[in-house]
């Protein structure tokens, strides 16, 4: 999903989704159904909707529907393997975090639209286009992928036990009530960490990085949605 949308990026396309691997991800987000006769149908006569992309760049440019992820996101999602996904949804990612809690946590500088929003040691920093991550967690319950904006996050916690419970804040929909969860929107997010950590695009993992500019492309991609969604 992440590849087709980064090739209709700005190209004026429509996009028609039927949901299977990182596409029901996006799909969920849209109201999409995993019928794959509805989501076909939905494809052919829906709705044409615009919607924001955000754009990664550091050697090259990537753009995601969804979100991306530096530190324990990535390793959650590299570890989270289908089969798991499918047998606990959302708990798959509390218990693959749980595994993963013991990774030291990185020094991370995060500016948004030029301003200094945070520095200090975290274990995760996600930048998102929509809410909801997969197995149903609300990381964003106020995102709207056509605001112009993307919702940043990190989750600051240290101890297993504040791992848990920002995790499974988190994966109740609640993360922006843990104390180990700080939350923000902009338009240009700058990451910079000390040293190399793995990221993810839209539940693709990606090689290690020390720094990443995520920036919002507003409108840039036109998808079919249902005619009754928002």
């Amino acid at each position: 999903m992440q590849r087709a949308v980064d090739t209709l990026a700005g190209k004026g396309i429509p996009l028609g989704v039927l949901p299977a691997g990182t596409g029901n991800l996006f799909a969920t987000n849209l109201g999409i159904p995993k019928d794959l006769e509805e989501a076909v149908d939905i494809a052919l006569s829906g709705r044409e909707r615009k919607l924001d992309l955000g754009r990664v760049k550091r050697d090259d440019s990537e753009h995601f529907g969804v979100m991306m992820g530096v530190g324990l996101d990535a390793k959650m999602i590299k570890d989270a393997d289908g089969s798991l996904k499918d047998a606990l949804g959302r708990l798959a990612y509390v218990w693959t975090g749980a595994k993963n809690i013991d990774t030291e946590r990185f020094v991370a500088t995060v500016d948004i639209d030029g301003e200094r929003f945070f520095k200090g040691a975290a274990g995760c920093v996600l930048v998102g286009n929509m809410g909801q991550l997969t197995g149903g967690i609300e990381a964003f319950p106020q995102s709207q992928p056509d605001d112009g904006l993307l919702e940043v996050g990190i989750i600051t916690a240290d101890s297993m036990l504040d791992w848990t419970r920002a995790l499974t804040r988190t994966a109740m929909g609640e993360a922006a009530e843990s104390p180990f969860v700080e939350i923000a929107q902009g338009k240009k997010v700058h990451i910079k960490i000390d040293r190399k950590h793995l990221y993810e695009l839209d539940g693709g993992d990606r090689d290690k990085v020390k720094k990443l500019t995520v920036k919002v492309k507003p409108k840039a991609i036109a998808v079919m949605v249902p005619r009754d969604e928002g």
